[in-house]
């Protein structure tokens, strides 16, 4: 396919705008990406699209908020390399050297100084940039047409509907058969798991009453007269009046907020075959979200390469087990919850006992207990273990930037796991730190 094939009027202008990017066809680069998952599927757009071209690329990870030094540092360790950051903010500053390759900074902050001066600063949506980039000075195909469209729709997909370059993207993706919307159930596994494995180890949307509760879903299937041989099929084999009645009768167990979560707009990757995990957009994002509070970034980004065999099993296996972990995490706060051990003494910060919950699934727990408001929203909510606390919040007010900078600025070891909660390394005599460093993040929220 031709250029043509990817191109619109508003995206034709932004490759006016950044085609002095140095970024040549067979080029070195080094590509250092946050684990956001729309960084992730970014770029992996970018690293196909490099292979197209016969260029090499090496990809490694970071925090979305980086000093300015560590970027001296890859800039000084690589300088054959053309080194490209997604998605990650770069705050301090010092004095790079002139006469190494500029780095392009695609979607993240650079605080004015030095290194703004000597970057390439693309400040559009990140998988915009990838896109626009790839499109002027590499090669594109189908697959990286979805990987674009993809990376916006995970942040949000009412983004879609808010700009204009964006939603030709989104558009452009439709309109070459390549995403296709869809409306229905949006819990992972609706295309492919049996459907009571699907109900019973949702987290994404966090099924109260069902979710961890086998005796719960099976309840619920014979009461939609679901007979116990179809009960194996993926949920998408059900008929339409099956369906209905299924629909009908979790809408009566579940609150307003969680069927939302469960049933609406979706996705479908038309590159993929119907039963494929990856076919729905919110099993992406699902499986993007696990990965990045497992640290296992690179697994993920491994399948959106095109690994559909060994890394896939992995990646599945992963987030099944994450599933179990997260819902026992879930039901071990209740427990504390119910015995009053939530310690609450402070205005801005409530702090739970979580000794036998492993920590990877600790932001997905925390999410889920904001969810079913069992912490007040204005609160920063820590989840302790022998090992690490995390932090989770709920307030939009609030952005992980901000939280990760004032962590750093404190001294705290900290690490991202979701947009909305960070990990800290902290001996349990030193956790007053972290919570005074919390009460001053609260003070700002103010």
């Amino acid at each position: 396919m031709s250029a043509r094939d990817f191109s619109t009027r508003e995206l034709d202008a932004l490759g006016v705008k950044y085609r002095n990017v140095s970024l040549d066809k067979g080029a070195r680069v080094l590509i250092v990406s946050s684990p956001a998952p729309e960084a992730v599927l970014a770029s992996t757009l970018l690293c196909r699209s490099i292979m197209k071209t016969g260029g090499v690329f090496h990809i490694t990870f970071v925090e979305p908020v980086i000093d300015a030094r560590t970027l001296e540092r890859l800039l000084d360790a690589n300088p054959k390399h053309t080194i490209i950051v997604i998605g990650a903010d770069v705050t301090d500053d010092v004095s790079p050297n002139p006469e190494l390759p500029p780095p392009i900074v695609i979607g993240g902050r650079i605080r004015a100084g030095a290194i703004s001066e000597h970057s390439f600063n693309i400040r559009e949506r990140v998988p915009v940039g990838a896109y626009v980039i790839a499109r002027e000075k590499l090669e594109l195909g189908l697959e990286e047409l979805y990987l674009a469209a993809a990376g916006l729709l995970v942040q949000d997909q009412s983004l879609a509907e808010s700009d204009r370059v964006l939603k030709e993207i989104v558009l452009l993706a439709q309109e070459r058969n390549t995403l296709r919307e869809r409306r229905g159930f949006r819990a992972f596994g609706t295309n492919f798991l049996p459907l009571i494995e699907t109900l019973s180890s949702s987290i994404s949307p966090y099924l109260r009453g069902i979710s961890g509760a086998l005796d719960s879903c099976e309840r619920i299937l014979s009461e939609a007269d679901i007979p116990p041989s179809r009960r194996n099929m993926p949920i998408e084999a059900l008929a339409s009046e099956e369906k209905r009645r299924l629909t009908e009768k979790l809408t009566l167990k579940l609150d307003v907020s969680a069927i939302r979560r469960l049933l609406g707009l979706d996705f479908e990757n038309c590159l993929e075959p119907e039963s494929s995990p990856l076919r729905f957009l919110s099993a992406v994002k699902s499986m993007s979200e696990v990965a990045w509070s497992r640290h296992e970034t690179g697994l993920a980004m491994a399948v959106w390469m095109g690994d559909r065999a060994r890394m896939l099993r992995m990646l599945l296996d992963s987030y099944r087990l994450h599933c179990r972990q997260t819902i026992s995490g879930v039901e071990r706060f209740m427990s504390i919850r119910s015995k009053n051990e939530v310690n609450t003494q402070s205005d801005s910060v409530a702090v739970a006992p979580m000794s036998t919950v492993p920590c990877e699934v600790l932001s997905d727990v925390g999410r889920i207990i904001f969810e079913i408001s069992y912490v007040d929203p204005e609160r920063f909510l820590v989840l302790e273990t022998e090992d690490c606390a995390c932090v989770v919040w709920a307030s939009d007010d609030m952005s992980l930037s901000d939280v990760l900078q004032s962590f750093m600025t404190a001294g705290l070891s900290s690490s991202s796991a979701s947009p909305k909660s960070v990990l800290v390394q902290l001996p349990k005599e030193k956790r007053q730190n972290l919570v005074n460093a919390i009460g001053s993040l609260a003070g700002e929220m103010r």
